[in-house]
């Protein structure tokens, strides 16, 4: 029962959705607690969260940055007058 379910998820392009699926499957007795409501949640918010990241993804391709630089790789010398905090609040 539990693979056709597998099956038609993939059929109708949720895919993130059949994977966590499948992940809750691998792990059996961490979801018996939950209603089907709160398990068709996570399912759920799991499939927006990977849509939500492939969307940015695809945006930054797109966009075709020069650089792939994150906040990560500032630097804050005294030259650039870089404040920390500021840029720690604005991101």
């Amino acid at each position: 029962m539990s693979d056709n379910i597998l099956t038609d998820l993939r059929k109708l392009s949720p895919g993130s959705m059949a994977e966590a699926l499948h992940h809750q499957m691998q792990q059996p007795g961490t979801c018996d607690d939950l209603s089907f409501s709160e398990r068709l949640s996570l399912l759920v918010d799991y499939e927006l969260q990977c849509r939500h990241r492939r969307r940015q993804q695809r945006l930054i391709r797109a966009a075709d940055f020069r650089l792939a630089a994150t906040l990560n790789d500032l630097h804050y010398g005294d030259v650039r007058n870089l404040q920390r905090r500021q840029i720690a609040e604005l991101s």
